[in-house]
C-alpha cells in the first residue's frame, strides 16, 4: 500500500499531523473506530473523529473543534456520477482501500451505495444495481 499522510485543514491550507499521530490515526483507520489520541501537533490530546472526519483537542479542560479541522488521508477512493467523480463516503473508503490491499475485488457495504455494490478491480468499477460505475484511486 502507498504511503498515507493525514493533514488538516488550517484555513485555507492543508497541514500535515506529526509522524506519530499520522500512525495512530492510520491505526484508528484501519480499525475503524474513532478515539482520544496523545498527539504532538496540538500539545496534548485530541480527538479523531472519523465520522465528522474533524479532529478536536483538549486543552485545560475544554475541548476545542479546530476551525474546518476537516481530516483526510491524501489516498482518495472516487468514482464517476455522471460527468464529476465523487469521492465515496468513509465506510467506503476504508473498504475499498483495504481489498486493493490485499489485491482483491468484492462485495462493500457503504452509504454511497445502499445495499451494497462491487468493488472490481480487474475493470475499475464500482457496481450497484446493475450499473457499472467507473472509479479510481487518487493519491
Amino acid at each position: 500500500m502507498a504511503a498515507v499522510q493525514w493533514v488538516y485543514a488550517n484555513g485555507s491550507n492543508w497541514v500535515p499531523l506529526d509522524v506519530t499521530t499520522q500512525q495512530l490515526i492510520e491505526q484508528l483507520w484501519f480499525n475503524n473506530r474513532s478515539a482520544w489520541i496523545d498527539c504532538r501537533t496540538f500539545s496534548g490530546r485530541a480527538y479523531v473523529d472519523f465520522d465528522a472526519m474533524q479532529i478536536c483537542f483538549n486543552s485545560l479542560g475544554l475541548i476545542h473543534y479546530i476551525l474546518n479541522s476537516i481530516i483526510m488521508a491524501t489516498v482518495q477512493w472516487i468514482y464517476a456520477n455522471g460527468s464529476s467523480w465523487v469521492s465515496l463516503d468513509i465506510t467506503a473508503q476504508q473498504q475499498i482501500e483495504q481489498l486493493w490491499s490485499n489485491h482483491s475485488s468484492s462485495w462493500i457495504n457503504c452509504r454511497t451505495f445502499p445495499g451494497g455494490a462491487y468493488v472490481d478491480f480487474e475493470s475499475m468499477e464500482i457496481k450497484f444495481n446493475n450499473y457499472g460505475n467507473a472509479s479510481a484511486r487518487r493519491c
